[in-house]
């Protein structure tokens, strides 16, 4: 079986959620097999002859050698492009129901740059755009769009495993982790 796994600078895995989420989270990727390497940061990641990758960890002498390094950063918005006026201290995007900038019901926002939730996530980020885009057509058509709704926890982290483990699934023979 091929092993997968899940490096973080944090103590644990989702480590901006709450505690009950970190530990259904590291229980679902423990089932998947992935081995989840906390306090840990990928200090390079070189390619080798053959198309892998040379992973040189921080605590670590010996290098990780993959089939596949997807490198995903941090959790701090990038919206050094918008005023100050327009974001909390975090950096995030004030936002209305709608996921209008505030004071401006024409532009809208989406992914991580949100104030609303945890956005740092492809899936959320999926969810703004088909929101926003609805909401677009709906005011182009003279009509108020609903609100957007903000997933429960349960609904956000039961799809987010699911698409890991559909994910893992699928790649597993055709991308390993070594």
């Amino acid at each position: 079986m091929p092993i997968h796994h899940q490096i973080t600078s944090s103590p644990t895995v989702l480590s901006q959620t709450p505690s009950s989420v970190q530990k259904y989270a590291t229980e679902i990727l423990s089932a998947l097999h992935v081995s989840i390497h906390p306090n840990t940061k990928v200090l390079s990641a070189t390619p080798t002859p053959d198309g892998k990758q040379s992973l040189q960890l921080s605590g670590s002498t010996e290098n990780l050698i993959t089939d596949l390094y997807i490198p995903i950063f941090g959790l701090q918005p990038n919206t050094s492009y918008i005023p100050a006026s327009y974001k909390k201290d975090s950096g995030h995007v004030i936002v209305d129901e709608r996921l209008n900038l505030v004071g401006h019901k024409s532009i809208w926002a989406i992914g991580d740059v949100l104030d609303i939730e945890y956005t740092a996530s492809v899936l959320n980020t999926k969810r703004h755009a088909t929101y926003a885009a609805k909401a677009i057509l709906a005011v182009l058509r003279g009509h108020q769009p609903a609100p957007y709704k903000i997933p429960s926890a349960r609904e956000y982290i039961s799809f987010f495993f699911w698409i890991l483990w559909f994910d893992l699934r699928q790649c597993s023979s055709l991308v390993p982790l070594r």
